[in-house]
């Protein structure tokens, strides 16, 4: 199983300026060593983007097609993996004012890449781009790109830079066709 939750809210002055929820929950069975499928719900909601509510039923196939293991502290590694799946997707937007309701079946193809530096503190990065058109029009093509640099400080103190670009080629009114995020975090693992 593999699940995440992330929830941003900001007040400022007394005003709400931030406010997304994300919920992603998947199970991943290994049928061999490189070959894996996989069930997946997702919600999310991002009033200040239009998004009331967007819910995601769907299943696919993983396949792990690339892995330079570290043999010891002067070796890198890396690892690729791609992926083929298909969505329900149910979503509520704001547009113009009024809501609007639709469902429809999206295409999702993956592909994540991993790769650790050598050294006993080396750098690491990761880079997800996942291609989602919908199934019944072409023109209608989501892309999330999701990237990311770690520099260890101690063994359990890491400085964390993120990149998150999202394209919409149909988003709602008023709303870009592309945003983009970038994060600076020192995380701590225990």
């Amino acid at each position: 199983w593999l699940n995440w939750y992330s929830r941003d809210y900001e007040r400022n002055n007394g005003y709400r300026t931030d406010d997304e929820t994300f919920l992603h929950t998947r199970l991943i069975q290994n049928h061999q060593q490189t070959i894996a499928t996989e069930y997946f719900i997702q919600y999310e909601q991002a009033p200040f983007a239009g998004l009331k509510r967007r819910l995601l039923l769907g299943t696919g196939i993983r396949w792990h097609n690339w892995s330079k293991i570290n043999t010891g502290n002067q070796q890198s590694s890396g690892d690729s993996f791609q992926g083929l799946g298909i969505f329900n997707e149910q979503i509520r937007e704001v547009d113009l004012g009024s809501t609007q309701i639709e469902q429809r079946y999206r295409g999702n193809v993956y592909s994540h890449w991993l790769y650790q530096a050598a050294g006993e503190r080396a750098i690491s990065t990761s880079a997800t781009l996942y291609l989602q058109p919908d199934l019944a029009d072409s023109d209608d093509v989501k892309v999330l790109l999701q990237a990311q640099l770690t520099l260890p400080i101690t063994e359990q103190l890491h400085l964390q830079w993120k990149w998150q670009s999202n394209w919409d080629s149909r988003p709602p009114s008023g709303v870009s066709k592309e945003v983009h995020e970038t994060k600076m975090q020192l995380k701590y693992s225990f």
